[in-house]
């Protein structure tokens, strides 16, 4: 045995050689070991894996936060094979909050596979739970499947006249605020769902031809604009008016059925004319969209005698 110039212990020749056998010997072993776990994980897709960890979570956890977690992040992702372990927190989990979203995690995924157990469980003792296993059960019922096995949601309504599917503007005018356009768009379908007489469209969606011929309701497309949002202050009077554009086609023809511009005020008396900046503008997007939700009354009212 030898000493390095540096003062390391130096081994002998023979000793060395050994060793770089051995150290060749082991990475051949841990070469193969690594191809055998690398095949395990590419067998394995990352959904599913996910899927799997948190399944467990959902069903063996002793913390009622990480079920919760795990169920939320379970809607999230929407996988038909988490069913029966969603199904099973639904109907024995103690915490009110695991059985709610584990049920709205149901109503995402869609299955029908859901429906009597969640049909079972609407008498739950808990409100927040039993709107949670009603709102899933429409929604499982909304999946209407078209060719191909693709499944369109919608609020099915059977009495519904008029299939309504509400596009966004192409411009937005001057003066008018992007948050008052959103809001537009948001009230507008909101009120067109709460009348039996209209079926809304789900945002984004443009449902196909097949599925209109099947419903044997006309179809239209509205395209509603704010054009003015007037803002004015006399005294200890706040009034803000909206006027809007409204064109109504049918769809998927594209064909004009009504071309209609109205307008809405609401206004407001204050204690004070004096008013700070910040009191003045909350008053005046309160207003705003009061007037807003007057104009599209309007509309929906001339909608409804197509």
């Amino acid at each position: 045995m030898g000493r390095h110039s540096s003062g390391v212990l130096r081994l002998p020749a023979r000793h060395r050689t050994v060793g770089r056998a051995g150290r060749l010997a082991w990475r051949t072993r841990l070469t193969w070991l690594g191809g055998i776990a690398l095949a395990t994980l590419v067998s394995i897709h990352p959904t599913e894996a996910r899927a799997n960890s948190m399944t467990k979570k959902l069903l063996r956890s002793k913390s009622y936060k990480v079920r919760l977690q795990a169920a939320i992040y379970l809607s999230r992702l929407r996988d038909p094979r988490t069913v029966k372990p969603l199904i099973k927190c639904v109907k024995r989990d103690k915490h009110y909050l695991v059985r709610a979203f584990c049920a709205n995690a149901l109503g995402k995924i869609g299955s029908a596979k859901a429906l009597p157990a969640l049909k079972k469980k609407r008498k739950d003792k808990n409100s927040f739970v039993r709107r949670k296993i009603k709102q899933a059960i429409e929604r499982i019922h909304a999946q209407v499947s078209i060719g191909g096995g693709r499944g369109y949601q919608i609020k099915y309504k059977p009495r519904a006249r008029l299939f309504v599917l509400v596009k966004p503007p192409k411009k937005r005018r001057w003066g008018v605020s992007k948050r008052v356009a959103r809001f537009t768009q948001r009230a507008l379908r909101l009120q067109l769902n709460d009348q039996k007489r209209f079926e809304v469209a789900r945002p984004g969606a443009r449902p196909p031809g097949r599925w209109i011929k099947r419903r044997r309701i006309p179809a239209v497309a509205v395209t509603m604009t704010i054009t003015r949002i007037r803002r004015r202050k006399r005294g200890r009077k706040v009034t803000v008016t909206a006027r809007a554009h409204a064109l109504v086609t049918k769809y998927p023809s594209k064909s004009v059925q009504l071309i209609s511009d109205t307008e809405a005020e609401s206004s407001q008396q204050i204690k004070s004319a004096r008013i700070g900046r910040s009191q003045l503008e909350n008053l005046y997007r309160y207003l705003e969209r009061q007037a807003v939700d007057g104009v599209i009354k309007r509309i929906c009212k001339r909608l409804s005698g197509i």
